[in-house]
């Protein structure tokens, strides 16, 4: 893919270089795309979180202490192990 850069990108790209931080203007948009990954992927953890906060504040939780964590776990077990076995059926179909 060929892709015309606006002056402003080349002039960045170019700066980058100058510094010696990267050998290619390539590894420069690729370590712009990498922190571009990352900050969406921080905006995603974000939301989690504030989504977190607000069943916090409203009181929309579980909560769990030394009994119910185990009974929490083997819930989720039990449920991962029947998840296994009906993919297991499928994939040997």
């Amino acid at each position: 893919m060929e892709t015309p850069l606006t002056p402003k990108i080349e002039q960045l790209i170019h700066e980058r270089m100058e510094r010696g931080s990267y050998r290619s203007a390539t590894e420069v948009i690729e370590d712009a795309f990498e922190a571009l990954a990352e900050r969406e992927n921080f905006q995603a953890i974000r939301a989690e979180l504030d989504e977190a906060d607000k069943e916090l504040a409203t009181g929309d939780y579980t909560e769990y202490d030394e009994t119910t964590i185990y009974e929490l776990a083997e819930r989720v077990k039990t449920r991962g192990l029947e998840r296994l076995a009906k993919e297991r059926r499928h994939g040997a179909g």
